[in-house]
């Protein structure tokens, strides 16, 4: 024979717990229960696709430079770099990411006056500053790739208690006059016939119709896998800083003088670990000159990246990044 009374306590206790559930939630009304585990998220890290913000910094001669931030974590200055955020957005799930354009460059401010263009690298020296100081962040990470690779360095030489580490990626030799041969192969051959041909009838064509014609032909230059070069650097010429017509004067005029006009040598006075990632099949910058680094810089690693072009991160982007991550989150066992 049942018991009715039982029955209905019962009956009471189940309605209670069910209606527990409902409000509160299974973890308020028994605390002491194991918390599910959630499934392993198998996508990119959710905060690549908030935080980020995008507008100008004024330098102190009145200059504006266009910048991008992005992520969490440790600071990483990126320059001239805002050209590369749409790839190394992939680190904002681990570093607080600062791209911005050098003057007279990429979406910064077109220069008109020579007198704020002709410090050439150590004027974007001083800029690197200016971006650091808008931020206030205390010590960054730098990445640089290409020429811009002596801005970082030049940096790190004047403001060492700034910079915790390096990378470069893709470094042109600090000995630019032992012309160490690049990667050579028929596209090579190739491109440079299809140059000449534009260079020959550059003058009817317009700043944009030049900059797409001449683009077509550098990006099979700057990648090594095929294919690759139809997404390398996609939206350049859509900047009219970046017309070529406006950044050969500039480079000729302000940058390569600079340059020139540099002792490697001294960089022998920057301490901090500087990774030099390069790639085998690099027809723009020199292997065999990206290493004469790390007979000037006193902590230099370098890691040769296979089957990758230029833009590394194109033809090899998990080993790119890989490296560039184990790289920057050492910084935080040795500190």
């Amino acid at each position: 024979m049942y018991n009715f009374g039982n029955e209905q306590k019962v009956e009471t206790m189940r309605l209670s717990f069910f209606l527990c559930v409902l409000i509160l939630g299974f973890t308020a009304c028994q605390s002491d229960a194991p918390e599910e585990k959630k499934p392993k998220d198998r996508s990119l890290p959710k905060n690549l696709k908030i935080d980020r913000k995008a507008g100008p910094i004024r330098t102190p001669d009145g200059t504006f430079l266009y910048y991008q931030l992005m992520g969490q974590g440790p600071a990483v200055i990126v320059p001239n770099g805002t050209y590369l955020s749409g790839d190394f957005r992939l680190l904002q799930d681990q570093f607080t990411l600062v791209f911005y354009d050098v003057r007279n460059r990429g979406r910064s401010q077109k220069v008109q006056s020579a007198d704020k263009l002709k410090g050439g690298i150590q004027q974007d020296v001083e800029d690197l500053e200016t971006v650091r100081k808008h931020f206030n962040m205390d010590k960054v990470h730098l990445i640089a790739h290409g020429y811009q690779g002596l801005i970082a360095l030049a940096y790190a030489k004047k403001y060492p208690e700034r910079v915790a580490r390096i990378v470069q990626v893709s470094a042109m030799s600090p000995a630019p006059d032992r012309n160490d041969p690049v990667f050579e192969d028929s596209v090579n051959v190739a491109v440079r016939l299809a140059l000449d041909q534009i260079e020959s009838i550059q003058d009817t064509l317009s700043d944009l119709d030049y900059c797409n014609a001449l683009w077509k032909e550098y990006r099979k230059l700057y990648t090594f896998v095929p294919g690759n070069e139809i997404r390398a650097l996609s939206q350049i010429c859509q900047y009219a800083n970046e017309h070529p017509r406006h950044t050969k004067a500039h480079y000729e005029q302000y940058i390569k003088p600079s340059i020139e006009a540099m002792d490697m040598t001294e960089f022998k006075a920057v301490q901090q670990p500087t990774l030099i990632l390069h790639g085998s099949k690099d027809r723009v910058h020199s292997l065999k000159g990206a290493k004469r680094w790390t007979k000037i810089l006193p902590n230099a690693e370098f890691q040769q990246i296979e089957i990758a072009g230029y833009l590394t991160w194109m033809d090899a982007q998990s080993e790119t990044f890989s490296a560039i991550r184990r790289f920057l989150k050492e910084e935080e066992i040795t500190q």
